[in-house]
């Protein structure tokens, strides 16, 4: 699976119409949004794309997700048109790495963000050319940057290029400054995320620094932390990051998994290998194959196990096939050819 994911946020402000207009930044007092109670209660469009966003910024708790999906579940939701609910339906669903089911419930949507979701959908997929005709039809709006960093975005998972990098620095550069804050930091993360790829981490930090941890979302702070980890900036990871990461809520696997690696190379302390070691445990015991890509990593770079590598980015490949899984196949030593898996 791929850890870069479009920022639900941005699909929240391409939904309010205004793509273009600066947005003022809300302050750690303010109530965004309140949710219901109940799983019995339903939810406002508002209030679940809300619940999507806030569980994917670092160390926030999944539980108002688990209670949004016993909502959905179990209650007729009025207060969402089909549409509304079958572009939440699919956002989870695409969070699962239930990739083709969400491809099937966004087809038949046409609304700027649920446009945004299947690209990346597609793009998990491995269906690029697919993606980049989906990013198009953003063209016929006013969101010019939005549309063509979709399509360069699709593009370059296809094909990894510096071009498709430089090319979106410069539309960046032109465009930017006319863009509100979430379309900015979307545009960085692409950025950010190309320049990793095309293994110039020095320049992926550009697109990122300076982050605060206590309001990043966990695809950002994954990204600042590969980024350190391949400059080898260990202890600095660590003293940055360790911290934050055990007061947080939750923690996702990326983020500890980042941790763990981290302190294997410093070599002082195992705490983040032990909670990496139970957590992978648990995810193996569960079959939770959702979570392969992880798993895979473990075996790479905390405790060293070829097969059991490639076993899990096996897995992973079945049902993910963007850049980054493609990626994590060449590192166990596969290639595509190779990495088809049963796994009846």
């Amino acid at each position: 699976m791929s850890i870069f994911k479009y920022s639900l946020s941005l699909l929240l402000f391409i939904m309010t119409g205004n793509i273009q207009a600066e947005q003022v930044s809300p302050s750690a007092n303010d109530v965004i949004a309140s949710w219901p109670d109940s799983a019995s209660e339903t939810y406002t469009y508002t209030q679940a794309l809300t619940v999507l966003n806030q569980t994917q910024q670092f160390g926030h708790s999944a539980a108002p997700l688990k209670q949004l999906i016993q909502s959905l579940n179990s209650s007729e939701n009025s207060q969402m048109s089909a549409e509304e609910l079958t572009f939440i339906e699919a956002s989870i669903l695409q969070r699962n790495h239930n990739f083709s089911e969400a491809a099937k419930k966004l087809s038949p949507l046409n609304s700027p963000s649920s446009l945004i979701l299947l690209a990346s959908v597609y793009n998990n997929l491995g269906l690029h050319e697919k993606s980049a005709e989906t990013c198009k039809k953003l063209a016929s709006g006013n969101a010019h940057l939005v549309a063509l960093t979709c399509m360069l975005d699709a593009r370059f998972q296809q094909t990894p290029s510096a071009t498709s990098y430089q090319k979106l620095q410069q539309l960046a550069a032109a465009l930017g400054t006319r863009q509100s804050q979430d379309v900015k930091r979307w545009v960085n993360q692409t950025l950010a995320f190309m320049a990793l790829s095309l293994e110039r981490p020095d320049q992926a930090l550009t697109h990122i620094e300076p982050i605060s941890l206590n309001d990043a979302a966990t695809a950002t702070v994954s990204l600042w932390g590969q980024a350190q980890l391949a400059l080898q900036n260990y202890s600095d990871l660590l003293s940055r990051l360790s911290p934050v990461a055990k007061e947080a809520d939750e923690l996702d696997d990326s983020i500890l998994l980042l941790l763990a690696t981290a302190e294997k190379q410093v070599g002082t302390d195992t705490y983040w290998q032990t909670r990496a070691e139970q957590r992978i445990s648990l995810r193996i015991w569960r079959q939770d194959w959702s979570h392969a890509a992880y798993i895979a990593r473990y075996y790479l770079d905390v405790k060293p196990d070829e097969k059991k590598a490639q076993h899990y980015a096996r897995i992973n490949y079945d049902v993910a096939k963007g850049l980054e899984d493609k990626h994590l196949l060449k590192r166990t030593g596969l290639s595509l050819s190779q990495a088809q898996v049963d796994n009846t």
